[in-house]
C-alpha cells in the first residue's frame, strides 16, 4: 500500500502561489507552431566574449611589505652579531696572547674586520655576510688547526670551538634571508 496522502490522489499545484513571471507566461501562451528566438534566460543577445580573458588578466600581486620589513629588522639585529664577534676576537687574543702568537694575532686580525664588516652589514650588505662567514670559517679552521698540530687539549678550545659553530650557523641562516631579500626586491 503506497502512502500517498490518506487515499487522495497527489495535488496538480506547485508550491509558488505568486503572479506568473513575464517571460515564462509569454512562452507558456506561444503557439505551438512558433518559432522561439535564440536568447538568454534574462532576455538579453546571447553573449559572445568569455568571462576569463587570460590575455588581458593581471594577477594580482601579493603585499609582501610586512615580510620584508620584517626581515630587513631581523638581518640588522643579526648585524650586532658581528660586534660580538668582534669581542669574543678581541677575548681570544687575549686568552691566546701568552700561549699562541699565531692565534693571538689571527684573533687580533679578526676583531679589526669583524669591526668594518659590522658597518657593512648594518647597511644589509651580501658580500658583507659572504665574507664574514669565509673569514670566520677560517678561524675556526685556525683553531682547529692548533688544537690538532700542537697537541693542545681539547678543553682548552671546547668553548670557542662551539661559539664559532654557532656563529657560523647563524651567519649562514641571515645570509640566506638577505640573499632571499634582495631577490623578491
Amino acid at each position: 500500500m503506497s502512502n500517498n496522502g490518506g487515499g487522495h490522489p497527489p495535488k496538480k499545484e506547485t508550491v509558488y502561489g505568486g503572479p506568473m513571471p513575464g517571460s515564462f507566461a509569454a512562452r507558456s501562451q506561444m503557439p505551438a507552431g512558433a518559432s522561439t528566438a535564440v536568447g538568454t534566460v534574462y532576455e538579453g543577445p546571447p553573449a559572445t566574449e568569455t568571462v576569463f580573458d587570460e590575455s588581458t588578466f593581471v594577477p594580482k600581486r601579493p603585499n609582501r611589505s610586512v615580510a620584508i620589513a620584517a626581515t630587513k629588522d631581523k638581518v640588522q639585529r643579526m648585524s650586532v652579531l658581528f660586534f660580538v664577534v668582534a669581542g669574543l676576537s678581541l677575548i681570544e687574543y687575549f686568552t691566546y696572547h701568552g700561549h699562541d702568537s699565531a692565534i693571538a694575532v689571527n684573533s687580533i686580525a679578526v676583531f679589526v674586520i669583524f669591526l668594518i664588516i659590522g658597518i657593512f652589514a648594518m647597511r644589509m650588505s651580501r658580500a658583507a655576510f659572504l665574507v664574514a662567514m669565509t673569514l670566520y670559517a677560517l678561524d675556526t679552521a685556525a683553531l682547529l688547526w692548533w688544537l690538532f698540530g700542537s697537541g693542545g687539549t681539547l678543553l682548552f678550545v671546547a668553548w670557542p670551538l662551539l661559539v664559532h659553530g654557532i656563529v657560523l650557523y647563524r651567519l649562514y641562516i641571515t645570509y640566506g634571508m638577505l640573499a632571499d631579500l634582495h631577490h623578491s626586491s
